[in-house]
């Protein structure tokens, strides 16, 4: 009768340096990928508060428009106001200057109004009107 004998497999584990080393490769490309979201986050938060900002400017160029034609031209507010959403605080402001020359049609007094909405200390967004008294 023939005997078969089974192979015998020698059972290595790893070496405490091939650990380290695994550990090592893994915390590396761990804190890549961190450093990737953050900076994703950040990209977010910002491009969101000039999304902000921008409608905020939009909105206060319409209250312009709409003083503007109720007390028709020579008069609309110029003072400026903060507008708190969520932890940001948005200053808005409004810039008024007289056009002249070709700017302006013939015969017409113009002024070139500017809505400029600052978050966090910089200008994020800024819409400019051509008032034009007709």
């Amino acid at each position: 009768m023939l005997h078969h004998s089974a192979p015998v497999i020698a059972m290595r584990g790893f070496t405490l340096a091939e650990l380290i080393a695994v550990f090592l490769l893994t915390s590396i490309l761990a804190a890549g990928v961190t450093h990737l979201f953050s900076e994703a986050i950040k990209s977010i938060n910002i491009s969101e508060q000039r999304v902000v900002a921008t409608q905020l400017a939009q909105q206060r160029a319409e209250q312009v428009m709409a003083e503007r034609r109720d007390e028709r031209y020579a008069t609309f507010a110029l003072s400026p106001d903060d507008v708190i959403l969520g932890t940001t605080t948005y200053n808005r402001t409004i810039t008024s200057t007289p056009l002249t020359g070709g700017a302006c049609p013939s015969g017409m007094s113009c002024k070139q109004v500017e809505v400029a909405v600052a978050g966090s200390g910089t200008t994020e967004a800024a819409v400019t009107l051509l008032l034009v008294d007709y």
